[in-house]
C-alpha cells in the first residue's frame, strides 16, 4: 500500500509513546541515510535495538528480511526528488507561484467530483455498505475517513481502517461476501504491489471498491471503480483530493438515509 518511509511513519504515529517498535521506527526516521546503507549490526548500534526487535518490527510494516526492507529504504531515500511532489514539479522551476499551482490541482479536483460522485453513484455506495457486516478500509491514514468510519460504527457495523500490509493481511481472513473493502491502490515503483492482498479479498467473496479506475492495473479484482479510465489529469494528487472527499460525500449520504432516525 504504502513505500517503506510511509510505512515507518505510520508505524511511528500508530503506536503508544513507551512501544519499542515506536522508538525504533523514530531513530530510523531520524537517521534515514545512514540506515539505508547500514548492516543490521550498525543498524542495531543506531538504534540502541536488539537485532530480533529490530527483525520483528520490519515484519509488521510487511518486510520478510532486514536486506529487503534495508533495499526498500535506500531506493526511497536515495529517488526521494522522483517520487515525492505534491504539486506537479520537476524540480527545474526557479519561479513558481504555489499558491495558483495548489489552486489549479484543487480545481481539476472539482472537475473530477462533478463528473464522477453523482448521487444515484454515491447512494449505490451507500447501499453496499449498509448491505455489509463488515466494512474494511485499506488506505493512508486519513482524516475524512473518520466521517464515514464513524457513521458506519453508528450503525452498528464493524470498520476499521488499515494502512500497513500485515494489518491488512491479519484482517482479511475476518471477510466474507458480506464485507466491503474499500482501497486507494497508487501504482508507482516505490508502493508496495497490492495483487496479493486484492486476490484475496477476491477469494473472500467480498465487494471491492477502488479508488482508481476502469484501466488500473488491479481491475481484474475491483467490483466498483471510483474514476473514469479516460480521465487526463495534470496534477497527480488530484485524484487523491477527490477520494478524500469521496469519503465526506458517501457519508453524509449514508447519515441521511440510514441514521436519520437516530439523530431525533
Amino acid at each position: 500500500m504504502m513505500n517503506v518511509l510511509l510505512n515507518l511513519i505510520s508505524l511511528c504515529n500508530s503506536l503508544p509513546k513507551n512501544s519499542t517498535y515506536r522508538s525504533v521506527a523514530s531513530a530510523i526516521l531520524e537517521n534515514l541515510r545512514k540506515i539505508s546503507s547500514a548492516s543490521i549490526y550498525d543498524a542495531m548500534e543506531i538504534t540502541t535495538a536488539s537485532r530480533s526487535t529490530i527483525s520483528r518490527m520490519i515484519k509488521r510494516m510487511g518486510y520478510d528480511h532486514y536486506s529487503e526492507f534495508r533495499h526498500e529504504l535506500h531506493r526511497t531515500v536515495s529517488q526521494y526528488g522522483y517520487y515525492n511532489w505534491g504539486l506537479a514539479l520537476n524540480g527545474k522551476e526557479e519561479s513558481l507561484d504555489y499558491a495558483k499551482l495548489a489552486a489549479s490541482q484543487l480545481q481539476e479536483s472539482a472537475e473530477i467530483i462533478q463528473q464522477t460522485f453523482h448521487n444515484d453513484f454515491l447512494l449505490e455506495v451507500a447501499q453496499c455498505l449498509h448491505s455489509a457486516n463488515r466494512i474494511s478500509i485499506y488506505d493512508f491514514p486519513s482524516t475524512t475517513a473518520y466521517f464515514l468510519i464513524q457513521n458506519l460504527s453508528m450503525d452498528g457495523k464493524q470498520t476499521r481502517q488499515y494502512s500497513l500490509y500485515p494489518d491488512m493481511e491479519e484482517d482479511i481472513p475476518e471477510l466474507s461476501k458480506d464485507s466491503v473493502v474499500i482501497s486507494y491502490p497508487i501504482h508507482t515503483p516505490d508502493m508496495m504491489d497490492m495483487t496479493p492482498i486484492y486476490r484475496k479479498i477476491r477469494e473472500r467473496g467480498a465487494v471491492l471498491i477502488l479508488g482508481t479506475d476502469a484501466a488500473s492495473d488491479y481491475r481484474k479484482y475491483g467490483d466498483i471503480f471510483l474514476f473514469p479510465a479516460n480521465y487526463e489529469g495534470k496534477y497527480p494528487l488530484a485524484r487523491r483530493h477527490a477520494f478524500e472527499m469521496f469519503y465526506i460525500l458517501v457519508s453524509e449520504v449514508y447519515r441521511k438515509e440510514y441514521l436519520m432516525d437516530l439523530e431525533k
